[in-house]
């Protein structure tokens, strides 16, 4: 048996919001039963698209929202992405009706003779694009219409090719705004730099719906003497930041880096990025763990997770791994800002490369000394992998049984959903009081033996939870032959 050091105060559930198993801060008690990490399964008709026209490379650092284009009709999948030919780099845009094929539209939104596709519709003049941190759809009520979308690059004035005007007290690196009233036509909305040691690179902008502020995660570096001992001397150490602004126009003073290697990892283990977003009250962050030793120069995805976005745990767990030889994205994972959801499933687009990190962003000294290796040529393509709604983890008790107590909650009205997949099984749920004691006439659930993620559970006689409406109780699930991924309140 386990036990938790769970806070007495009760937790009041917010209707409709998923409660995931992603630590055990609101489990009181653990029987026989154990956290299982799922990955992302990739689609078979990977990948979805490479590069065309004057794209060289096309990357997805980038963000797909599934919603009319401007003009109203039918939602489609919408993409933004990351795009460069020899000279000029753009954030690009594609449409697609089912998620699978995809176009890349002439929108004809940025002025002709730049060397620039039809379909960019981001490349401010002055700035050499580095990395593409997504966009959001701003849910404030009283955001501009012309404003609602907004989206944040990392950018260098070093190296742009076009530059009308010198670009005054903006020197360098620094993260670069956007806003659009429609996702087409943007403008350039102003420049900034975070604060060591966070710096304008490989960035994620989201929504954080908890605090109702925009949050920026961005490169940092974490060089602990020993971690820099065990990486070698090209060790980078790098790292991810955080900073917020409520406003989109003034950022945090501070940006601490927030998720880094430790000695537990493996030699030259850098977090080179990560795609976070919000779950379940939670936050998940998809992380890209470089492995940076030359003779292993790639990146695959791992997992995280945050009670507040800002205190991280990460996994060992390796939810989007390499592909395998042979395949189209052996090296060097990117995935999007955030998963769309489709149906009962979660659909995460990412980009694989065919070729080792070092082969593109290599540090000068490793050149002469580490042969070209296992690496194919410079081929970045985009393709997407799924998991069921709620599907990171699992908690999982085999026919000899095992329960889940949860910490005291405070429910609202509403009827039990348990997302499970236990058909050769049962999931059935108890209403204990605050202390965790059976309450004399509430009857155990009847048992849920089904694969859904929104399986209601019922009980004998009908509701039950109706009659204990705002007073604390607990929740015991006993699992048979099942994984249970997440409960909430209809």
């Amino acid at each position: 048996m386990r036990t938790a050091a769970v806070e007495k105060t009760p937790v009041a559930v917010e209707r409709g919001q998923a409660q995931l198993f992603l630590d055990d801060e609101r489990i009181a008690e653990r029987r026989n039963v154990t956290r299982r990490w799922h990955r992302l399964r990739k689609h078979p008709a990977n990948p979805l698209f490479s590069r065309s026209a004057e794209e060289v490379q096309v990357y997805l650092s980038g963000t797909v929202l599934h919603e009319p284009e401007p003009g109203g009709g039918e939602p489609l999948f919408r993409m933004w992405y990351y795009a460069r030919s020899e000279k000029v780099r753009w954030v690009a845009y594609a449409r697609s009706r089912d998620g699978l094929s995809w176009e890349k539209p002439d929108l004809g939104v940025l002025p002709a003779g730049r060397g620039l596709p039809g379909n960019a519709v981001f490349a401010p003049p002055g700035w050499r694009l580095i990395d593409f941190s997504g966009l959001v759809k701003d849910p404030r009520p009283g955001a501009a219409d012309g404003e609602r979308y907004k989206l944040i690059v990392s950018a260098d004035t070093r190296g742009a090719v076009e530059v009308d005007e010198p670009l005054e007290g903006l020197e360098g690196k620094h993260f670069v705004r956007g806003t659009s009233p429609d996702g087409w036509r943007w403008t350039f909305h102003g420049a900034f730099k975070p604060a060591m040691p966070t710096y304008p690179d490989r960035g994620c902008l989201t929504w954080d719906p908890f605090r109702q502020e925009f949050t920026q995660f961005g490169r940092s570096r974490h060089r602990p003497p020993e971690l820099v001992e065990r990486g070698g001397p090209n060790y980078a150490g790098r790292a991810v930041g955080r900073g917020t602004s409520a406003d989109f126009e003034s950022w945090s003073e501070e940006w601490p880096h927030v998720i880094h290697a430790t000695g537990e990892d493996p030699d030259g283990t850098e977090i080179y990025g990560c795609s976070a977003f919000p779950a379940g009250g939670q936050w998940i962050a998809l992380t890209q763990m470089h492995h940076s030793l030359p003779h292993l120069a790639f990146i695959d995805m791992a997992i995280a997770h945050s009670r507040d976005g800002v205190d991280w745990t990460r996994e060992d767990h390796l939810v989007l791994p390499g592909g395998d030889v042979g395949d189209w994205d052996r090296f060097n994972q990117c995935t999007s800002t955030a998963p769309l959801r489709v149906g009962d499933e979660l659909w995460v687009y990412y980009c694989g490369r065919s070729f080792r990190h070092r082969e593109y962003f290599a540090c000068p000294e490793w050149r002469p000394e580490v042969p070209r290796g296992d690496s194919g040529p410079k081929y970045a393509r985009i393709g997407l992998a799924t998991i069921r709604l709620d599907g990171w983890c699992s908690l999982a008790a085999g026919y000899d049984g095992g329960a889940v107590v949860t910490g005291p909650v405070v429910l609202p009205a509403g009827g039990l959903r348990v997302n499970a997949r236990s058909p050769w099984g049962a999931v059935t749920v108890e209403v204990l009081d605050e202390e965790g004691s059976p309450i004399p006439g509430v009857p155990r659930s009847a048992p849920v033996s089904a694969d859904g993620v929104d399986l209601k559970v019922e009980w004998p006689g009908g509701a039950v939870l109706d009659s204990l409406r705002g007073r604390p109780v607990r929740l015991r699930f006993t699992l048979e032959n099942a994984h249970l991924y997440s409960w909430r309140i209809a």
